[in-house]
């Protein structure tokens, strides 16, 4: 299995380990991993719409400061728009 895991970078021992204990108990084949590039899109759109959110609102909930909401907006969005040219 090749796909790249949310938290563990492709080629790295932990997402190895990782990738065979879920493929073990996963109720999905190896083959349905191979859309989750689509899946992390939609995962980092949900993130950046939630740091707008409280980035707009001056909401606190998603990090502790208004600064660090902003951080994470940033990060979200190029993530996002990494993901997205890869569909």
């Amino acid at each position: 299995m090749t796909c790249e895991v949310w938290y563990f970078p492709k080629g790295n021992q932990a997402h190895n380990e990782f990738m065979q204990a879920y493929l073990r108990e996963a109720p999905i084949s190896a083959g349905e991993l191979r859309g989750i590039k689509y899946y992390k899109a939609l995962l980092w759109t949900r993130q950046a719409k939630f740091y707008a959110y409280c980035v707009a609102e001056n909401v606190t909930l998603g990090g502790s400061t208004p600064t660090s909401n902003a951080e994470n907006l940033a990060k979200s969005w190029r993530e996002l728009e990494s993901w997205l040219a890869r569909l």
